[in-house]
């Protein structure tokens, strides 16, 4: 009895045994090898039904008018983060005595007082018969400008008579009348602008000189119809006024103010004074106070241009 028992009890051991669950390798793969791609569990558009597929359509257009209005946006704007700097001119002649900075201030001295957006340390370039100059000033009060031509013995000489502009605060331009005679190639000039406050007349002035084109220069501006464009090939060419005029243009017509902000940043650096420039205190301290003021226009935010 004891024998039949125990082959019956190892019988049931066996069976039992054989019901255990399978090994690892039977049983279902990882869930991720069921998944399909949803690419795959998607039926081609046609096999849906009408109203599926005027849904499906009008997604798939939407994506695509995304799209391409991203990509316009993007070469749209994506030229103003490679915006070159302003090079100044390879030998950066020292400005004239009659234009080197001092401690003058504006009529409200608590504001950016009456400041020309120039070099001052150095004399300008530009390629222009008829260039623009601009200048910033925080009141209200008319402002005076003059030009004038430096002779053979180094003394300025007055072209024409002083031209009154309108009152506004902001960024003020003036160009020279295309009626009129150009500038020569060659020449050096200087202008200056003022006003008159109660406790006296403000002034500022700066120089430059008028260069010619080069050739390859000339070719590549022709060619070119972007005013972003322009702008980096004078501002790599270290024509200040050429370059001055076109970020202007950007700015009022299109109101793009980066790359004017950029521009007046390249030219405070480039003034700023070196231990072997030939100035004395109170003109270092001067041109320290130009280099100032451009950085704060250069800040403003919606700066007004006129």
């Amino acid at each position: 009895m004891t024998k039949i028992l125990l082959v019956i009890d190892l019988k049931i051991r066996q069976l039992t045994i054989t019901n255990y669950p399978l090994p690892i390798t039977h049983y279902p793969l990882p869930i991720t090898n069921y998944q399909l791609p949803i690419t795959n569990y998607q039926l081609p558009i046609t096999n849906y039904p009408l109203s599926i597929k005027k849904i499906m359509m009008k997604k798939y257009l939407i994506h695509k008018l995304f799209v391409i209005t991203f990509l316009t946006l993007f070469i749209t704007i994506s030229p103003l983060s490679v915006l070159a700097a302003y090079v100044p001119p390879p030998d950066q002649k020292e400005s004239s005595d009659y234009s080197k900075p001092g401690g003058r201030r504006g009529c409200d001295t608590s504001k950016i007082p009456l400041t020309v957006l120039a070099p001052k340390k150095y004399v300008g370039y530009t390629a222009s018969s008829h260039p623009t100059f601009a200048w910033y000033s925080s009141g209200s009060e008319s402002v005076e400008f003059s030009l004038f031509k430096f002779n053979k013995n180094g003394d300025p000489e007055p072209l024409g008579s002083p031209i009154n502009t309108k009152k506004a605060p902001g960024i003020q331009t003036y160009s020279l009348p295309k009626n009129q005679p150009g500038l020569q190639i060659g020449e050096t000039y200087l202008w200056q602008i003022i006003i008159t406050c109660p406790q006296g007349l403000v002034l500022s002035r700066a120089e430059f000189t008028l260069v010619p084109l080069t050739t390859e220069l000339s070719k590549k501006i022709a060619r070119t119809s972007n005013e972003l464009d322009r702008l980096n090939l004078y501002a790599q060419s270290s024509l200040w006024y050429n370059a001055l005029a076109e970020a202007l243009i950007l700015a009022k017509t299109k109101g793009l103010t980066k790359p004017l902000s950029s521009l007046l940043q390249n030219v405070a650096t480039g003034d700023i004074p070196h231990e072997r420039i030939n100035l004395t205190k109170p003109e270092i301290e001067g041109l320290k106070k130009h280099v100032d003021n451009l950085q704060n226009i250069a800040a403003i935010k919606d700066i007004q241009i006129n």
